[in-house]
């Protein structure tokens, strides 16, 4: 069976995403910073016949992200991504973007492969003085912070406005305030 996410199911979702939480960093900080009833933001899961949450889709704007920790069902996670006509981006583990991407009706933006560094251990002394000088980016750095991610050739193409991000640092500045 699969629905629809709601911050019920975390702890499910947590407990499979975070058997591979490198792999899964996006679908893992994206539900810690905007949760499950963000407008832009959608989780999906498939359960199996015991009640166990077997796989993940999540659709933030316009990208969809998939993970399964085994087999999951291709068909019907490619219908919830081809009824969504904003689609342009289908992105994660490349054995589980394989199984999905032949049953994507729409042209998808790029076909890259894409490679991460993993960090083990962080040797971080806080007498350090560059780690004195590390400040928060305003919104006045974004233009600058969009032209610099624009020049990594894996994200030339990337959906990367100024307009969302300046949206994307409005709400992370929202959420910073209800909290103080």
């Amino acid at each position: 069976m699969i629905r629809k996410l709601s911050k019920e199911d975390h702890e499910l979702l947590m407990e499979l995403v975070n058997k591979k939480a490198a792999e899964n960093l996006f679908i893992i900080g994206d539900v810690e910073a905007f949760g499950y009833d963000a407008e832009f933001q959608t989780l999906w899961g498939q359960f199996n016949d015991l009640g166990e949450l077997i796989a993940v889709l999540l659709k933030f704007e316009n990208n969809y992200i998939p993970y399964a920790k085994g087999q999951f069902d291709v068909e019907e996670f490619a219908n919830i991504i081809n009824s969504d006509q904003s689609m342009r981006e289908l992105s994660g583990l490349k054995e589980i973007v394989e199984q999905l991407a032949p049953h994507i009706e729409r042209k998808l933006r790029s076909e890259n492969s894409f490679y991460y560094a993993k960090c083990q251990k962080l040797n971080l002394d806080k007498n350090d003085e560059q780690l004195q000088h590390v400040e928060e980016l305003t919104i006045n750095e974004i233009e600058e912070n969009v032209r610099l991610l624009k020049s990594v050739p894996e994200f030339k193409t990337a959906t990367i406005t100024m307009e969302s991000k300046k949206e994307f640092w409005r709400r992370k500045r929202a959420e910073l305030i209800l909290f103080v």
